[in-house]
């Protein structure tokens, strides 16, 4: 998933995931770079949506892999 910020300004979003499958379910989203890692809860993802604050022409390259954790 990536999530761009295109203005020169700071930005808040919460980003709703469509994919099927997020509910129920935990996510390991790994941010490429810096590598760094958060785990989300797949029903917090889709419904308020994924928090994210980014500076201006910032952006999250994200990869998300499933947990086992529920």
């Amino acid at each position: 998933m990536i999530v761009v910020n295109l203005s020169d300004a700071p930005a808040q979003a919460n980003v709703q995931v469509g994919w099927p499958g997020a509910e129920g379910a935990t996510w390991n989203l790994i941010d490429l770079p810096p590598c760094a890692n958060y785990e989300r809860n797949g029903n917090d993802m889709l419904s308020p949506g994924l928090y994210v604050e980014l500076g201006p022409w910032n952006y999250h390259f994200f990869q998300c892999l499933r947990s086992d954790k529920t």
